[in-house]
């Protein structure tokens, strides 16, 4: 529960919550040590992201969920910082920002992509694709009254399997 105080209710008619801006805390979430969880300025899980690129600098964006955004890892283990350091120490001059939110979907992504990544003109856009990505199902919000995070479709199971002989 302690993971949701990331969270906030979105003002973006195309997202119902999103991360906090300027955000720092230690949490216990999916990992069996303490995690810092921190935001920058424009609310994803990063350093501040500048307009303006750098001279001779490649610039990727990097836009998914909550592997993308990076639970259970600290902000230098996200797959987009490993990127980074990875093609900068083989040569290649490049800047990678994370624009992982977790609990998102497709559609959610699509919002961002259109309404924060493209103003800061990346050569390059990454897709963190995961497989429950495209389900309009898995649909999170932030509830402001229970103040976490709640799924608003929730799929229904329904058991029918009574077993081999038709018991449970």
């Amino acid at each position: 529960e302690e993971f949701n105080s990331l969270f906030i209710t979105s003002n973006d008619p195309g997202l119902d919550y999103e991360m906090r801006k300027s955000f720092t805390k230690r949490l216990p979430y999916l990992a069996p040590e303490l995690i810092t969880y921190s935001t920058n300025r424009q609310g994803f899980r990063d350093r501040d992201f500048l307009i303006e690129k750098s001279p001779g600098k490649f610039r990727i964006a990097v836009v998914g969920d909550s592997i993308t955004f990076g639970v259970g890892v600290q902000n230098v283990d996200t797959y987009s910082a490993i990127l980074e350091r990875e093609l900068n120490a083989s040569g290649i001059s490049v800047e990678v920002y994370n624009f992982g939110v977790g609990g998102y979907n497709t559609f959610q992504e699509y919002s961002v992509l259109i309404r924060q990544v493209l103003k800061f003109s990346p050569d390059l856009v990454i897709l963190g694709y995961a497989l429950n990505d495209a389900d309009p199902n898995a649909d999170w919000s932030f509830d402001p009254v229970m103040g976490r995070l709640a799924l608003k479709n929730p799929p229904i199971a329904i058991n029918t399997y009574r077993g081999p002989f038709g018991g449970r």
